[in-house]
């Protein structure tokens, strides 16, 4: 992510309400893994970890902010966790070393 796309997600924070901030960090999530598959594909593994690390690091914030006594929270929980698992698989997938590596 530029350090101006930082400074447009930063006005939309200043801007949005509470459902807001979780679009927002959606956006943000998807920007993570956008940018963690351009760096895949010119084969820079510290940086494609390092952004799949952020949209981890963005799914745990927003399970820590569910309030599970509501329906839609065990959903998202159930959502959340099935995209952290997607990621770690992607993280293992394409930065293990190939057995000719070893």
């Amino acid at each position: 992510m530029t350090g101006e796309e930082r400074k447009e997600y930063g006005m939309k924070v200043t801007q949005a309400g509470g459902s807001g901030l979780v679009v927002i960090t959606y956006d943000i999530i998807a920007k993570y893994l956008d940018d963690a598959m351009a760096a895949l594909n010119k084969s820079d593994n510290a940086e494609y970890r390092r952004c799949l690390g952020l949209a981890r690091a963005l799914l745990a914030e927003l399970t820590g902010a569910l309030d599970m006594q509501y329906e839609v929270s065990k959903k998202l929980m159930a959502l959340y966790i099935f995209m952290n698992k997607v990621i770690v698989r992607a993280c293992l997938l394409y930065t293990s070393p190939s057995p000719r590596d070893i």
